[in-house]
Order: C-alpha cells, then structure tokens, then sequence
C-alpha cells in the first residue's frame, strides 16, 4: 500500500484526489491546501491540513498547485522522507527545491473540475531523480 499525501485543492488536485481514492493499492492519508475545500468537492473523510508542518508521514507528496509555486513551496517540504513529486508539464524536474527524493507525475490531460474522466485512460509522464524510486513511482501511475 502507498501511503500518499495529496498538496493542493484545485482542479487537477480534483481529479487526483478521486482517483487515488479508487486506486487499488494507495491510501491517501492526507489532503494539503491553504484553505480547507469546500466539502461537496473533496471527501472529508480524507484528514486535510493546511500546516506544513502537520504534514502526515507518507510514501509520496503529490505536488498539484500552480507551476510558478512549485519551487517556493517545494522548500518548505525538505524535512519531509518521503517521494516528493510536481504534476506540471512545464515545470522541470529541478523546480522541487527539496531534497534527492524528486519526480514528476504528468498527467498529459485536460481537466475540467467536476467532470469524470476515466483516470485509467490518462497518460502519464513520469520522471525520477533517482533510480531507487522508479518503482515506487510507476507502482503509484499503475494504480
């Protein structure tokens, strides 16, 4: 089981979030945002938090804000262990400022809050900075 922590509440956060949760294999403990969503959006079974610092441990951080905050968030996450990965097309890999422990999970798709989507039917691009997590990381995109 991947223990996954879920960093945003906008639309690909959206899709993400209901993808993971029926996603055999990953168990996202944890939803970040800076505002707690709106309820009818998100399932508030999931526990949210909006305080680094109160992030859960996790296999993986799923970066899914804005490309251009990418980098000055990515900061604040270097005490963290676990996989920490960005979504974005357009940002490059070197735009996680947080450690070795870096990839990308692409989704080459786009999303329209509120609208299903097959999430099995998406591709996804995906990058490591490390050779020992591309199992981890293609293990997630296969789920």
């Amino acid at each position: 089981m991947i223990n996954t922590v879920l960093i945003g509440t906008g639309n690909v956060a959206w899709h993400l979030f209901h993808a993971m949760r029926q996603a055999n294999g990953v168990r996202l403990v944890q939803l970040f945002g800076r505002k707690r969503p709106e309820a009818r959006l998100f399932d508030a079974s999931v526990p949210f938090t909006s305080s680094v610092r109160e992030l859960a441990d996790a296999d993986a951080y799923i970066i899914a804000i804005a490309d251009d905050g990418i980098a000055p968030f990515s900061e604040r996450l270097k005490h963290l262990n676990g996989l920490i990965l960005h979504t974005s097309g357009s940002a490059p890999l070197s735009a996680l400022k947080c450690g070795d422990r870096t990839g990308v999970l692409y989704p080459v798709q786009t999303f329209t809050r509120g609208r299903a989507l097959p999430f099995s039917k998406v591709p996804l691009a995906l990058e490591a900075s490390r050779q020992e997590d591309r199992p981890l990381l293609l293990q997630l995109a296969k789920a």
